[in-house]
C-alpha cells in the first residue's frame, strides 16, 4: 500500500511540475517581438508594442499554437521573429527588396494551404498596390498579387488574393 501511494504521489508531483514548466501563450507572443511589451489581450489575440512604439498583433489557436501575426509598420519599427524554423520579418523584407521590389506598411504571416507559412507584404509595382508573398520557411519569393479585388469577386479580398 505504501509503495502504491508513493508511486501515485511521485506521478502527481511529476505532473504538477510539468504543468509549471509549460510556457504561457503570453510569453510566446512576447518572445516573437524583440524587446516588446504586451499592451492588450483580446481573446486569443495579443497586442505587443515594439521598442519603436509600433504595434504587432499575434494570434493563437484554442490549443495555444501560433496561428497568425500582423502589423502596419514594415520598415518603420515592426520587428517580428517567430522562431519555429521561420525567418524573421526583416529577413523576408530584405528578400523582396533584393529582387527589386520595395515594401512598406502592412504585412502579415499566416499558414497558407498551398505554400505553408507565408509572409504577405504591401508594396507597389508601377504605381499599382500589390502584395508580395515570401515563403517564411525558405525565404523564397513566391510572387506578387494585386491588392485590388475584382469588382463582384465572391469571397472578398482574401480569396481574390489567393486565387
Amino acid at each position: 500500500m505504501k509503495v502504491k501511494m508513493a508511486v501515485v504521489l511521485a506521478c502527481l508531483i511529476s505532473s504538477l511540475s510539468a504543468l509549471g514548466s509549460i510556457e504561457p501563450v503570453e510569453t510566446t507572443a512576447l518572445s516573437m517581438v524583440p524587446r516588446g511589451v504586451l499592451i492588450a489581450k483580446i481573446a486569443r489575440e495579443y497586442f505587443v508594442k515594439t521598442i519603436a512604439g509600433t504595434k504587432i498583433k499575434v494570434e493563437f489557436g484554442h490549443d495555444g499554437k501560433f496561428e497568425e501575426a500582423s502589423g502596419m509598420n514594415l520598415n518603420h519599427g515592426d520587428e517580428f521573429e517567430p522562431g519555429m524554423g521561420l525567418i524573421s520579418l526583416g529577413s523576408a523584407a530584405r528578400a523582396v527588396v533584393s529582387i527589386g521590389y520595395p515594401v512598406r506598411g502592412d504585412w502579415n504571416l499566416e499558414k497558407d494551404s498551398t505554400h505553408g507559412w507565408v509572409y504577405e507584404m504591401a508594396g507597389e509595382n508601377n504605381e499599382e498596390e500589390i502584395f508580395h508573398l515570401i515563403n517564411a520557411t525558405s525565404g523564397q519569393f513566391i510572387g506578387s498579387i494585386a491588392a485590388k479585388v475584382p469588382q463582384g469577386f465572391p469571397g472578398g479580398t482574401k480569396l481574390a488574393k489567393r486565387n
